[in-house]
């Protein structure tokens, strides 16, 4: 994956709780994870939207049990350590992340994150 597109997977899976149905921003993208690692889903449901409101009816109301056990099972697959940010976090953050522009090379990336903080680059 490239790291541009690793940082803004990492965002769309824990900021959001600040804004009005951002949340479900949050789980969305966790369910995205899990149903495409752990149930080989179909992922041409994305265009359905009959199918999205099905499946969001199985999800009455979120809570911190739920939002964990997406947040455990993405953990031990990919070996994120995510957590689940507070609104003022999540507003913070928002205030504080640079959203590089699509066509970065793997060059431009290199000088321009902190991803080699995290072994991204050697």
């Amino acid at each position: 994956m490239h790291a541009a597109n690793y940082q803004r997977l990492l965002t769309w899976l824990t900021v959001g709780s600040d804004v009005e149905n951002g949340i479900w921003s949050i789980i969305g993208a966790r369910s995205a994870i899990r149903q495409l690692y752990f149930n080989n889903f179909d992922h041409t449901l994305i265009r359905d939207y009959e199918w999205f409101a099905e499946y969001f009816k199985s999800f009455h109301e979120i809570s911190e049990p739920a939002m964990r056990e997406l947040q455990e099972a993405i953990d031990e697959v990919y070996g994120f350590n995510l957590p689940i940010l507070t609104k003022e976090s999540s507003y913070l953050f928002k205030q504080l992340q640079l959203h590089p522009e699509k066509p970065l090379t793997y060059a431009d990336v290199s000088w321009r994150t902190n991803l080699k903080l995290y072994g991204w680059w050697k």
